[in-house]
């Protein structure tokens, strides 16, 4: 059994270090429930990247551009249609690894500029 630990979202400067931690704290957990992991990021190019080493290294790592919706879209209406479309990215990477189980962790918890 393979599991692909999927990490999407948009990255931010005061959320990083908690990015961080969720791919280590993923990671980890799925690796007490096989040994064969893989890690998959996908994110926004809008704001910092995860750092190399420790625990963000990926199988599979891609950026997407920020506004994939319609001219005259709501904030809110740009966040969820990138939301959902870094999901697909993430998942089909998965199943490229050869993943039979994934696991997603987002890594926006909180986001002062939106209402979120």
């Amino acid at each position: 059994m393979r599991i692909a630990t999927l990490h999407t979202g948009a990255l931010h400067d005061s959320t990083l270090s908690y990015a961080v931690r969720s791919v280590c704290a993923a990671r980890a957990l799925a690796r007490s429930w096989a040994v064969d992991v893989v890690s998959v990021v996908v994110y926004w190019n809008v704001g910092p990247t995860l750092p190399a080493g420790w625990c963000a290294e990926f199988g599979h790592a891609q950026t997407l551009p920020w506004n994939a919706a319609a001219p005259g879209a709501t904030v809110t209406d740009r966040h969820q249609r990138n939301a959902w479309t870094a999901l697909r990215r993430a998942v089909d990477a998965g199943l490229g690894l050869g993943a039979t189980w994934m696991f997603r962790v987002r890594f926006d918890a909180h986001v002062e500029a939106f209402p979120v």
